[in-house]
């Protein structure tokens, strides 16, 4: 925020749907001077759509809901390889957390709860934004290839510097070859274990037998 209010290059704006929101009224009320400038110089754009489309035309900062803006990239502005021209903050401001409203003493919700938690606990819920998030992509490409809509080189094949580092299966195969020659190994000296174990109890078996046919006395002789 504060670099955004000192910069002289940059404009900054909303979507009308924020207006009287939690983070307009913060902007708008509060006595913090970074906040009162940032408030003075906002523009009201129609959508969430035209204000981040604005940033990739102009030195523009788009002011958005986190969840919303890692939506909004990916299933409007991305190619198919899932790259974007934004550079998202990493800082966030006006804090608000969703919760279930439940009447005064509702029985199922500390099940519901206990569910919730398990759930954040494991990675599930950050690992089905990410799948939501891919789903929406994926349907804008299959859109755009089934309207035979142009991106007008924006899907361009990356070259090897700007290339992901995306793990294959053949990327693997090295340890596969690892753990089959291990475990090959552990099976070779399995099997001699095994010989010689049932080596010696063969030749203990012989010689308890001999000591069964023999008396003490003879045997030594025998030796």
């Amino acid at each position: 925020m504060v670099e955004l209010s000192d910069s002289p290059d940059y404009q900054w704006g909303m979507e009308i749907g924020a207006v009287k929101s939690a983070a307009y009224l913060q902007l708008s009320q509060s006595t913090n001077s970074v906040y009162q400038k940032i408030f003075k110089g906002i523009q009201i754009l129609p959508s969430s759509y035209a204000c981040f489309k604005r940033c990739l035309k102009e030195n523009f900062a788009c002011i958005d809901w986190e969840p919303g803006a890692h939506y909004m990239i990916p299933r409007n502005f991305s190619d198919k390889y899932g790259r974007h021209g934004f550079v998202l903050s990493k800082d966030l401001a006006f804090f608000n957390q969703l919760s279930l409203a439940m009447r005064r003493g509702n029985l199922i919700r500390q099940h519901i709860e206990k569910v919730i938690e398990s759930l954040r606990e494991m990675g599930l819920v950050s690992q089905w934004r990410v799948m939501d998030v891919e789903q929406v992509r994926r349907e804008r490409i299959q859109w755009e290839g089934d309207a035979n809509v142009k991106r007008g080189g924006e899907d361009k094949d990356p070259d090897v510097t700007q290339k992901r580092n995306i793990s294959k299966l053949y990327h693997l195969l090295g340890s596969f070859y690892v753990v089959i020659f291990g475990l090959s190994i552990a099976l070779v000296y399995f099997s001699i274990e095994l010989l010689i174990f049932y080596s010696d109890r063969s030749v203990g078996v012989f010689m308890l037998n001999a000591c069964k046919e023999f008396p003490a006395g003879k045997l030594i002789m025998l030796l």
